[in-house]
């Protein structure tokens, strides 16, 4: 058993405190809107921090986190929502719950228990609302069958994908024209939608962009169908 104090309740989970392990908090709350980026539909979340993820959720449409960049301490996640036939949404509202390991609190904060390592980083600070796993689901492919959960009434939950999720087609054919190649690139994705018990998938377009060119795209196919995804109670986050 790890040394240290653990915080446990039957409805969030435990929490461990000790020196030198720093459990994932929530940084921010924050919903984005979907507009046209470029050629593609979507939002960008920008985000400040050491290694941060984000959790999604979406009651209206089927939502996914498609990429992330990164420039030192500065990340971007860039999210998408996709209507019930697996089209793109645009001005679609996503919620996106941002977590990283806390972070040192500036001015007075009343009373409380912090903890930190022995290089001085905080791992654990009382007033901090931390990530609760409720489950983690896995499967071999999504395209023969659909993640879908049930979970008790009266829980909000929220999903985290532990890596992309769906396929990537480019291809070429001739256009007719002496020299001239349409190039067609196509990505599908996992989406995952929310009622109030149940958590569904779908398979949606991420991306379809077709252009006319002088050079061929070399024909590509790429598989990341097995799925492997948290999901979080983010209830009182």
């Amino acid at each position: 058993m790890t040394h240290g104090l653990r915080v446990f309740n039957q409805a969030s989970g435990s929490v461990q405190i000790d020196e030198t392990y720093a459990n994932f908090a929530l940084l921010a709350k924050v919903t984005v809107t979907t507009d046209l980026v470029g050629v593609q539909i979507g939002a960008y979340l920008n985000v400040t921090g050491d290694t941060p993820i984000i959790a999604i959720r979406s009651e209206t449409h089927f939502v996914a986190h498609q990429f992330t960049t990164r420039s030192g301490s500065s990340w971007s996640f860039f999210v998408q929502a996709f209507n019930a036939d697996g089209t793109l949404a645009s001005g679609a509202d996503i919620t996106c719950y941002v977590y990283d390991k806390p972070w040192a609190l500036v001015g007075p904060f009343g009373y409380g228990l912090a903890v930190w390592d022995a290089a001085g980083a905080l791992t654990f600070h009382s007033s901090r609302r931390y990530l609760r796993v409720e489950a983690l689901l896995t499967g071999a492919d999504y395209r023969t069958s659909l993640p879908a959960a049930t979970y008790p009434a009266g829980r909000t939950y929220a999903v985290i994908p532990a890596k992309l999720i769906g396929t990537i087609d480019v291809d070429s054919v001739a256009s007719g024209s002496i020299g001239e190649y349409i190039n067609s690139f196509f990505m599908q994705i996992l989406g995952f939608k929310f009622g109030a018990t149940t958590l569904s998938g779908a398979d949606c377009l991420a991306v379809e962009d077709v252009q006319t060119s002088t050079t061929p795209n070399i024909p590509e196919h790429y598989d990341y169908v097995d799925y492997a995804y948290l999901v979080v109670d983010v209830t009182h986050q």
